[in-house]
């Protein structure tokens, strides 16, 4: 490990060590961290060889209090680098990592830039990007589509070792590949587990909004019930496996999880919780090249996630069955209806609806409710539409749009809550009579 040290007033090189962090315990490298480095030094590290052998937890939190968010990533012949200053809050801007690639040295790193006198941060490291697994690649290219089936198996394992290895808990948190977390995941299931424990209707808590799409997912503080299940990274507990999936894998659950395992949903009766503004990111991997252009959907258009650490909830307690019922007749009541014409719902199809959106563009934290009806041989066509006048298309299930309560499907924009009502939803009868459904 090579460092080197720059006072804060004159910018002068004060110090330059190497540390053997491949055949020597860390001792001396910590030392050097603790007593070398002062408020406001810049300094800068970069591996060289192997670095990470010997590299032992404790310099690595030091790193970590230095401004490095990717040190306890850097594994066997992996290279990288970082420039921070003591003091700063948060994560230095200035930090690379390569990743080796089937035993070989990683990618050499060359840079060659100017630095500030105050070194840049931020409070959330971004992830790495996706490691390229070449063989994953080629073995997922000799099928037709590349199958969930062995992800179930997976999601299946996992239940029931947590159910023998801590015979206790009541929950589990099931993560799908490549999810990157937002800042306050673990809070934010936090907040809804005690509404789960009361409510033996909902199915689990989902951290992923499937129409959070740029625009349309805004409000950190809202959360919904929606009849879905699962999602992309939720909680489950242990009760709704035992009931509804528990040697059912291969009939109940073998879709996509983005696509919903329906079955589940439908033997129940039961919702699941989801955020208005998503707490998790899917990364695009290697893995799901072969989706279908209906899947891909999920990863190519551009998604919101929360990244404010200390975002809350707004009266969780309203998320229990007979509260949330009431939440959203009440929300009906204070509504204003969003007029549009059979001819602006026949526009949509190729466009968005210019009135619909200059409405809710102009304002902002009003509630706005379209009613419509379905024809009887479409069950969904007509909605399907309608989320195109707001632009917001896909993904869908069968021709179902995600993210329905009762035949009202809701969402945000602009920080206005807009509800799509179909007729034979029970807040229907809160349509005024003046307003002619489509």
């Amino acid at each position: 490990m090579n460092v080197a040290i720059i006072e804060p007033i004159h910018f002068q090189v004060v110090s330059v060590q190497n540390f053997d962090t491949y055949n020597k315990d860390g001792g001396d490298f910590e030392a050097f961290l603790l007593n070398e480095v002062l408020v406001d030094d810049i300094i800068i590290l970069f591996t060289f060889d192997e670095a990470s052998k010997e590299l032992d937890n404790n310099s690595k939190k030091l790193l970590y209090e230095l401004g490095s968010g990717k040190i306890q990533n850097l594994h066997y012949r992996s290279q990288w680098y970082m420039i921070s200053q003591k003091g700063i809050k948060g994560f230095t801007v200035y930090e690379q990592l390569n990743f080796a690639k089937s035993n070989k040295w990683a990618e050499v790193i060359d840079e060659k830039f100017c630095i500030p006198d105050k070194i840049p941060s931020q409070i959330v490291s971004p992830d790495p990007v996706p490691r390229d697994n070449q063989e994953r690649v080629e073995f997922c290219q000799q099928f037709n589509r590349f199958e969930y089936y062995a992800f179930c198996e997976g999601i299946e394992v996992a239940f029931k070792f947590a159910k023998k290895a801590f015979p206790l808990e009541k929950n589990v948190i099931i993560l799908e590949e490549g999810q990157i977390l937002s800042p306050d995941f673990l809070f934010y299931m936090a907040q809804m587990i005690p509404v789960l424990d009361k409510d033996s209707s909902l199915l689990g808590i989902s951290a992923w909004n499937p129409n959070g799409l740029q625009g349309f997912s805004s409000d950190p503080h809202s959360a919904y019930r929606v009849e879905e299940f699962p999602g992309l990274a939720f909680l489950a507990p242990i009760r709704v496996y035992d009931d509804y999936m528990e040697g059912k894998f291969n009939s109940c659950c073998t879709k996509w999880p983005w696509e919903g395992w329906d079955s589940v949903v439908q033997e129940s009766g039961g919702n699941m919780i989801m955020p208005d503004l998503s707490r998790v990111l899917q990364r695009p991997l290697d893995a799901f090249e072969q989706l279908p252009p209906e899947s891909s959907y999920v990863f190519t258009k551009q998604r919101m996630t929360n990244t404010d650490a200390s975002a809350w909830i707004d009266r969780p307690q309203d998320l229990l069955q007979d509260k949330y019922f009431q939440h959203m007749a009440e929300l009906m009541q204070i509504s204003s209806p969003l007029h549009l014409s059979k001819e602006d719902l026949s526009k949509c199809s190729f466009q968005e609806s210019v009135a619909a959106m200059m409405v809710l563009k102009e304002y902002s934290g009003k509630v706005f409710a379209v009613y419509f009806v379905e024809d009887s041989g479409s069950p969904y066509k007509k909605l399907e539409t309608l989320c195109r006048c707001f632009g917001l298309s896909g993904p869908y299930t069968n021709g179902k749009p995600k993210g329905l309560y009762k035949n009202v499907l809701r969402f945000t924009f602009n920080w206005n809550t807009v509800l799509l009502v179909e007729a034979t939803s029970p807040f229907y009868r809160s349509r005024p009579p003046s307003v002619v459904p489509l």
